[in-house]
């Protein structure tokens, strides 16, 4: 919903996707509006992508969109675990990144209560954002997935997703601004997904 209402899912919709199903917290008036006027069929599922109960009940989907979410969970492999139960042949995942570290595969930086001078070196103010949690502004406990917990470098994202079961077959920088990258993924086959356990067969069917 954040900033643009479940406009993907509508439009989506509108394409001629069919079912669609769009995953938040919450919907806005605006997103009710939207979907009575142009796609009353979207579907609407409350919860948070990791929780099991969520997964169950969104079953398999085809081709999933998933936008600025994978740094907002303290546990990032929890949500490409879920998504990796759901998705039957693509992932398109956009995400906040941190350049590459020289000499240091896969390296990440958490940000809740990090001091604020180490902060102010991943402050976006100057693209145009906010006060982010955890970054401008002192991590929240109470508003959780608000927060920015995690900068993860483009490598380190690829190898996570990697260990809950996608390939990442393109990696490309996001329009939306010079720390960000989309990863296009494909499930493929591993022994485990924590913590779901084995994953779906491939082909797994529509319920």
């Amino acid at each position: 919903m954040w900033g643009i209402h479940g406009e993907i899912a509508v439009s989506a919709a509108e394409l001629g996707a069919c079912p669609v199903s769009l995953v938040d917290f919450f919907a806005t008036e605006e997103f009710e509006r939207k979907r009575a006027d142009r796609a009353p069929d979207v579907r609407v599922v409350f919860g948070s992508a990791d929780d099991p109960r969520v997964v169950e009940e969104l079953g398999p989907v085809d081709n999933v969109w998933c936008w600025g979410v994978l740094y907002h969970h303290p546990a990032p492999g929890a949500i490409l675990a879920a998504l990796r139960m759901v998705t039957r042949e693509r992932l398109l995942l956009e995400s906040r990144t941190i350049p590459e570290v020289p000499g240091l595969e896969h390296a990440a930086v958490f940000w809740p209560y990090g001091s604020r001078t180490a902060a102010s070196m991943w402050s976006q103010q100057r693209s145009g954002y906010g006060n982010q949690l955890g970054i401008d502004a002192p991590y929240d406990p109470d508003l959780a997935g608000a927060n920015d917990f995690w900068g993860m470098t483009p490598s380190a994202i690829v190898a996570l997703a990697r260990t809950c079961g996608f390939e990442c077959i393109d990696v490309a920088r996001s329009p939306k601004g010079p720390q960000r990258h989309v990863f296009d993924c494909i499930p493929i086959d591993v022994a485990q997904i924590f913590p779901f356990g084995k994953p779906p067969a491939a082909d797994h069917a529509q319920p």
